[in-house]
C-alpha cells in the first residue's frame, strides 16, 4: 500500500511550469522580509524569469511579463506576507536547498520558517491531491536533512487559505504507520525500489 502511494506520488508531485505570478511575487515576498538569496541579487524581474526558465525549461524573457502580470504578483506577495505575519512566522527561508534521498532529487520547498514548511500555491482552484504528495516528499527530505518539523501549511494567497496541519500527525497519517517505521519504510522503498 505504502509503496504505491509512493510509486504515484513520485510521478506526480513535482510540476515543471510555474507561473510568472507565482514566482515574481515569491521574489517580491522575499525581498519584503529583506531576504536576498543568491537567487534574488541584481533585478527582482530577471531573478524570478531566470527561476522560472531553470525550473521550466523554457525561455522566458522579462519583455514578456504584462501589467496584468505584475499587478497580479504584487498582490499575491502582499497576501502571502500578511499569513506569514499571521502565523507568527520567523527565520524565514525562501526555497531552500533540500538534499536528495535514494533516487530522490534534492528539491526546494517554498518556505522553511523554524520548524514549519510551507507550501505555497496560487492557482485558482483548491488543493490537490498532488500538493499533498508533495508536502509528504518534502517532509521527508527535511527530515533527511536534520530539519526538525512541528507542523507544515498549505496556503493559497490567491484565494486566501490555509491548511495547518500537525508535521508528526501528517506523517503517521499518510503511512498508516507509527512515525519511525514509516520513515524506515519511506527510506527503504527510495533506496531500493
Amino acid at each position: 500500500m505504502l509503496s504505491s502511494f509512493l510509486s504515484s506520488t513520485l510521478s506526480n508531485a513535482f510540476t515543471l511550469w510555474a507561473l510568472p505570478s507565482s514566482e515574481i511575487s515569491f521574489a517580491h515576498s522575499a525581498r519584503s522580509w529583506g531576504i536576498t538569496t543568491q537567487l534574488l541579487k541584481g533585478n527582482l524581474l530577471q531573478s524570478a524569469v531566470d527561476r522560472i526558465n531553470s525550473i521550466s525549461g523554457k525561455q522566458l524573457n522579462v519583455a514578456d511579463i504584462s501589467i496584468q502580470i505584475l499587478r497580479d504578483s504584487i498582490r499575491l506577495s502582499h497576501r502571502l506576507n500578511e499569513f506569514l505575519g499571521e502565523i507568527s512566522t520567523t527565520e524565514i527561508t525562501y526555497h531552500p536547498r533540500l538534499k536528495g534521498y535514494g533516487f530522490l532529487n534534492s528539491c526546494s520547498p517554498d518556505i522553511l520558517s523554524t520548524d514549519t514548511l510551507i507550501e505555497v500555491k496560487t492557482s485558482a482552484y483548491g488543493f490537490r491531491i498532488e500538493d499533498f504528495r508533495q508536502l509528504f516528499l518534502y517532509q521527508f527530505l527535511a527530515i533527511q536533512n536534520g530539519i526538525t518539523l512541528n507542523r507544515l501549511v498549505l496556503v493559497n494567497p490567491r484565494l486566501g487559505f490555509a491548511m495547518t496541519m500537525p508535521a508528526l500527525e501528517y506523517w503517521e497519517r499518510v503511512t498508516r504507520k507509527t512515525y519511525q517505521r514509516g520513515l524506515s519504510e519511506v527510506a527503504e522503498y527510495l533506496v531500493t525500489a
